[in-house]
């Protein structure tokens, strides 16, 4: 059987635009499949897009790794790059990165996945989205990749008083933490 004949028709579908899907993008395409990213957000970045509904970085917020290991093999931080970079700098990168590994072609942004089934004849799998303005589709795809990330949802662990604590502030996640001012002189 030659593989690469046979994979070049073949289609990927990428659930979630972060560091994750980005690289299983890349090499998929590298690989000769037709890789389509399904983001629910409006861009390219996962956790690391500030502002974003799913990411719990905040403005000016520093990575606790170093450039060297925020980078992916096949692209280096640009000069200048401080050795802990700001959140910012790293959603820029993954912009950089998806843009010059040229998988944003079949991008599909502002969808949510709302279904994932085997197709009844054996060929692949049945995705079902809805896009942000209510539209509804569903594809066929060879083969599916799960990259949603494993911050998708934060854990409320069960503490006793917790849902009647009653402080200022109340009690928050630190997924909902943006930064200090909104604590600034409280009591926490």
């Amino acid at each position: 059987m030659n593989t690469a004949t046979n994979t070049a028709a073949r289609t990927a579908a990428i659930i979630g635009a972060g560091p994750a899907g980005l690289v299983a993008a890349r090499w998929l395409r590298e690989a000769g499949f037709r890789p389509t990213l399904i983001e629910e957000d409006i861009d390219v970045g996962g956790q690391w897009r500030v502002g974003g509904p799913q990411s719990s970085v905040w403005p000016g917020m520093r990575t606790n790794t170093s450039r060297v290991m925020t980078a992916f093999s096949d692209l280096p931080h640009p000069p200048g790059t401080p050795p802990y970079p700001m959140a910012e700098q790293i959603g820029a990168y993954l912009r950089r990165y998806a843009e010059h590994m040229g998988v944003l072609a079949d991008a599909r942004f502002r969808t949510r996945v709302d279904e994932v089934d085997p197709d009844p004849a054996g060929n692949g799998w049945a995705v079902r989205a809805t896009h942000a303005d209510g539209r509804t589709w569903e594809e066929r795809f060879d083969h599916v990749v799960g990259a949603t990330g494993r911050y998708r949802v934060p854990t409320i662990p069960q503490v006793a008083g917790l849902s009647s604590f009653t402080g200022s502030g109340g009690a928050t996640h630190a997924a909902a933490y943006r930064g200090a001012d909104p604590y600034r002189g409280q009591r926490v």
